[in-house]
């Protein structure tokens, strides 16, 4: 892959792709809601994320799907403002940028996708009920991790 472009979404596709294998919807969806409140509260907005949330309160799971896995020009728009961020582990995100790239790094793009999955488990936790593991909202601000443990499933190979 020579284009910067094509290979940032190759790699933003195959993110998308290992959400969408080892998280529900409803998993995604609420994630993806909690970083679009987070992000709007801190004066941070742009036109996809507006997209986003309409799809993410409104559309069908397919539809969500497909903006999520999507190549058409919408999807790839969409993409580059994901607001499923932080439900994968860094090292994951680290993982596919090597089959990505093959073994080299995207410096400043992933880096930066990197850093914000770093930020977003802030909402991290929300989602994870039960006596042992507290509440979804402790009163503090603070989430608490709901970050299921990796299995060791990998997702169906991409089509071309």
């Amino acid at each position: 892959m020579g284009n910067s472009h094509a290979v940032l979404d190759e790699l933003k596709r195959r993110i998308a792709v290992e959400v969408v294998a080892f998280f529900p919807s409803s998993v995604i969806r609420k994630h993806s809601l909690a970083n679009l409140r987070r992000w709007r509260k801190q004066g941070v907005w742009v036109d996809a994320f507006e997209s986003w949330r309409l799809l993410l309160t409104k559309g069908s799971d397919e539809a969500l799907f497909a903006v999520m896995l999507g190549k058409d020009d919408r999807s790839v728009e969409l993409r580059n403002s994901p607001p499923y961020v932080g439900l994968l582990e860094p090292e994951e995100v680290r993982r596919l940028n090597r089959e990505v790239v093959g073994g080299k790094e995207i410096r400043d793009d992933v880096a930066a996708l990197e850093q914000e999955t770093y930020d977003a488990s802030v909402v991290q936790g929300m989602f994870k009920k039960g006596p042992d593991r507290g509440s979804e909202d402790d009163g503090t601000g603070a989430a608490k991790s709901h970050r299921p443990r990796r299995r060791r499933r990998r997702a169906e190979k991409l089509p071309p």
